[in-house]
């Protein structure tokens, strides 16, 4: 595995004692993985984002419409960790799973549109902020849908 990680810096804390803190900071925007681009109203939505390397590891957010996703709706982190530089650089995932609801206001806009973005930030560099963005359409689901399910599960034609 090849990496390039270009900006390492050292900072140095004054007055209270004195230490060296080396930042690797990522080069790359988070990879959204797993979305689709269009859902139907009651869909399973499952996305991935994934972090560039760094160090120290990354702080990593969803945000759904430009809100903070609730944490219920997000798995643990998945980290992948390697030697490289004398540092321990942390490639990050964090999954978010949800159920597509035209019902909920803050999921779907009145265009049927969802942005879903990914954060990725550096504690001790707060300004240092890396995102991904992605949208996808919601299509509310007919009562035509309904019927041929219901004409499926009941043997029953309607």
């Amino acid at each position: 595995m090849m990496m390039a990680i270009k900006n390492i810096y050292c900072r140095i804390n004054f007055p209270t004692f004195f230490f060296f803190l080396f930042t690797a900071i990522p080069q790359h925007k988070p990879k959204i993985e797993g979305i689709e681009e269009n859902y139907y109203e009651g869909d399973f939505l499952f996305g991935n984002c994934t972090s560039d390397f760094s160090y120290p590891p990354p702080i990593m957010s969803w945000y759904i419409n430009d809100q903070k996703a609730d944490s219920l709706l997000l798995q643990p982190y998945h980290e992948q960790v390697v030697m490289a530089y004398g540092l321990n650089l942390t490639q990050r995932s964090l999954e978010i799973r949800l159920r597509v609801d035209t019902r909920i206001d803050s999921l779907v806009s009145n265009s049927g549109r969802v942005s879903m973005k990914c954060i990725s930030q550096i504690r001790q560099m707060p300004t240092l902020i890396r995102e991904a963005e992605f949208q996808f359409a919601v299509q509310p689901l007919y009562e035509t849908h309904l019927k041929l399910i219901n004409w499926k599960n009941s043997g029953e034609f309607v």
